[in-house]
């Protein structure tokens, strides 16, 4: 039989768990109600923690060390160079340096991402009378490396969650692994996460608010109290985080809030009201949350501007207003900017974006190095291959998923439901483009979308193979798991250049571009 990675022993979750619980005899522990004493709830918490956390095998640990190590090995791999200033970069870097330095900042983003960055100024002691408003502007003290590796380190982080949040949506060990080697493997998150922008902190709190919703799902499932609340409160903090780097926080807000409403519902309807109870205050408390959140990172804005303690200042009314400012100018920014993009050009990757460019002096060949925002092409087309499989099967699947889940055994159902959420997170992530949002955009725009696709890609790989015998099962998972990855670190290596500005030729940045390396799609994409 396949080994699953043994990270806890909760029955209805693994489907290895009954197997394990007949060899090992372990007897049942009792379940925790909110009438428990204190010291039987302390008691039960500890073992709480244990199941959740802490017991996993040696290969479980060897596979999360090789996923970090690995992670933050490439992010912060020469995170020094160039030493010049990156495309935003000319944004965020003042506006760091005008928070530490108390002067007036208006963006059309909240303000805790550059907060963050204002924060590391003051830490580095970064210069703050030295402007750089110009793309490629050499800096003029080291205080960029510690911004930039701040950034890099919440950017590696994404690997890490995605190889949690994959063992939490009942993925085996094999395929977890999989799926954190896979967000490594995608240059332009590896990319966008070395220079100092905002998006890095943002996908760390996406990344980290989904995850965290699923532990405290399972904790409520499995009636661990303290737990649930401790979980579901950081995950209510961290969506508040998330919405107030980026308004595109409302993403993850959305597809937490979504399913925790359906789980909600489901307990009222099946006559839990006990629980549904329980859920329907967890829901109103993360509400609360991220809007305590949200407004105290502009508290500490109209604070660090001496706006604060102004005399008959109307807080609540002065955030309404730069809230509102910030709205009808995020509405106004519609240009034309030679890498723009469309929403429909994303899922294919049509084209990337140039942060920064450098002619390499000397030599007949031309060589020249770049800062491109440019992914690795087999993610992203197998993510798009996924979503559509993924809709085809749950269409087929999701009146029985939502209604009848009695016809469908208990361990498909869980495996069913991961296919579910995170297509749900793809899609929530990805629509308001073409729906709502009217604003120019950008490549990056997509990536809250492909990373929730990646960790697609490992439920329904998951799914899929569980019909494979157990016999052959990890077999399967193992050969096409190492097949998928040597083709993406294929395509890693190819388009490496662009993340590190590696001196390449005019004729092998063409090359690239026009993605000679896959010659089928020289006709199909001629403008890449």
């Amino acid at each position: 039989a396949e080994y699953m990675g043994g990270f806890w022993n909760i029955p209805g979750l693994d489907p290895m768990s009954e197997l394990r619980s007949r060899t090992t005899k372990k007897p049942a522990e009792p379940t925790p109600t909110l009438n428990n004493d204190d010291s039987s709830m302390k008691q039960k918490a500890v073992a709480s923690v244990e199941q959740l956390v802490f017991p996993w095998t040696t290969q479980a640990k060897l596979a999360l060390l090789l996923v970090t190590v690995l992670s933050f090995a490439t992010r912060l791999y020469r995170v020094d160079f160039p030493a010049s200033v990156l495309f935003d970069e000319v944004h965020f870097v003042s506006f760091a340096q005008d928070y530490a330095a108390g002067r007036r900042v208006f963006d059309i983003h909240p303000p805790l991402g550059k907060l963050m960055l204002a924060a590391m100024v003051k830490i580095s002691g970064f210069h703050t009378n030295e402007p750089y408003r110009d793309i490629g502007k050499e800096y003029k003290h080291d205080g960029y490396i510690w911004l930039r590796t701040m950034q890099a380190s919440f950017g590696a982080t994404l690997a890490v969650f995605a190889f949690l949040s994959a063992r939490e949506l009942h993925c085996s060990l094999s395929v977890a692994l999989f799926t954190g080697l896979m967000v490594v493997l995608e240059l332009s998150l590896q990319t966008i996460s070395r220079a100092v922008f905002m998006d890095p902190f943002l996908y760390f709190c996406i990344a980290f608010s989904f995850y965290l919703a699923l532990i405290t799902w399972r904790a409520e499932r499995e009636r661990k109290v303290i737990l649930f609340w401790t979980y579901g409160l950081l995950c209510g903090f961290m969506m508040g985080c998330a919405f107030s780097v980026k308004h595109t926080g409302m993403g993850v807000i959305g597809v937490v809030g979504t399913i925790h409403l359906y789980r909600t519902a489901r307990h009222f309807v099946e006559e839990r009201t006990s629980r549904g109870i329980s859920m329907f205050a967890m829901g109103v408390a993360m509400v609360v949350l991220i809007v305590l959140v949200y407004c105290a990172c502009f508290v500490i804005h109209f604070y660090l501007k001496g706006e604060a303690t102004a005399p008959n200042l109307n807080l609540l009314q002065n955030i309404i207003d730069v809230n509102s400012k910030m709205l009808s100018s995020n509405q106004a920014s519609v240009f034309n900017h030679h890498h723009g993009s469309q929403w429909h050009e994303w899922p294919i990757h049509y084209r990337g974006l140039v942060y920064w460019w450098q002619d390499v002096p000397g030599g007949a060949d031309k060589l020249h190095r770049c800062v491109y925002l440019f992914g690795n092409p087999i993610i992203y087309w197998l993510v798009l291959l996924t979503v559509l499989v993924a809709l085809y099967l749950m269409d087929k699947k999701v009146w029985l998923l939502l209604v009848e889940r009695h016809q469908i055994q208990p361990d498909r159902v869980d495996k069913l439901s991961a296919v579910g959420i995170c297509l749900f997170g793809w899609l929530a992530n990805y629509l308001p483009y073409p729906l709502l949002i009217q604003r120019t955009c950008f490549v990056y725009h997509y990536h809250p979308s492909l990373y929730f696709g990646m960790i697609l890609i490992g439920t329904f790989f998951e799914y899929v193979t569980d019909n494979v015998s157990k016999q052959n099962r990890l077999r399967v998972r193992v050969a096409v798991a190492g097949f998928l990855l040597s083709v993406m670190l294929v395509a890693y290596v190819y388009y490496l250049p662009f993340s590190y500005a590696i001196p390449i030729t005019e004729t092998q940045h063409e090359e690239r571009r026009k993605m000679y390396f896959f010659p089928i799609f020289r006709q199909w994409f001629p403008i890449w």
